[in-house]
């Protein structure tokens, strides 16, 4: 029983030591990435797939709205073929309008950064 007992004060006190550490430990800078998706008539059954840092995939449908977090520095997003890098600042949030552009009759998928006026008047 003193065994038992002397395991779970060990364990409350290795997760309490970690917990401290996580949360009082050096602050990594980190922003916000906005990915959205304005509302088109084409393409609009389609999702659009984004891949950030390449690990982490977005897909949007149409009208969609993405916030995600991320840590300060450079940052690329990957839409098919084409490659977009940005360079977060801290505190700073970036704006990344994801759309189907059309040559003729074949669409191909982009990513492009905007202002937050831009971004916030095409999202409402």
């Amino acid at each position: 029983m003193a065994t038992q007992r002397d395991l779970f004060k060990f364990g409350f006190f290795l997760w309490a030591g970690l917990w401290s550490f996580t949360s009082h430990g050096q602050s990594t800078a980190s922003t916000e990435l906005h990915i959205y998706r304005p509302k088109k008539l084409l393409c609009s059954a389609l999702q659009a797939s984004v891949l950030i840092n390449d690990s982490v995939e977005v897909r949007l449908k149409n009208r969609e709205h993405q916030v995600i977090l991320l840590p300060a520095g450079p940052c690329r997003l990957t839409t098919g073929k084409n490659i977009l890098s940005l360079t977060l600042e801290s505190g700073r949030p970036a704006f990344v309008r994801v759309g189907y552009d059309f040559n003729f009759l074949f669409g191909k998928l982009e990513a492009v950064e905007v202002t937050k006026n831009f971004a916030i008047a095409e999202i409402d």
